[in-house]
């Protein structure tokens, strides 16, 4: 059973465990950067003011992508 030590990591269950923690990690941080801000500024920005009022500043919305919050 010889052949490249590389092709049979990559097909090792270890390496399947760690390539489907590593794409749900990196899924997470997509969403995080990407799709969550742009949903929370678009609710805020419309719920805010039909509630209070008042006019929410673009710019200061902070966002904490990766602190699992």
């Amino acid at each position: 059973m010889g052949g490249c030590p590389v092709l049979q990591f990559l097909r090792s269950k270890t390496f399947r465990v760690i390539a489907v923690v590593a794409l749900v990690i990196g899924s997470y941080a997509i969403a995080g950067f990407v799709v969550a801000p742009k949903l929370v500024r678009s609710a805020l920005l419309k719920d805010v003011p039909a509630s209070i009022g008042a006019t929410p500043a673009k710019d200061g919305i902070v966002e904490l992508e990766l602190s699992l919050q």
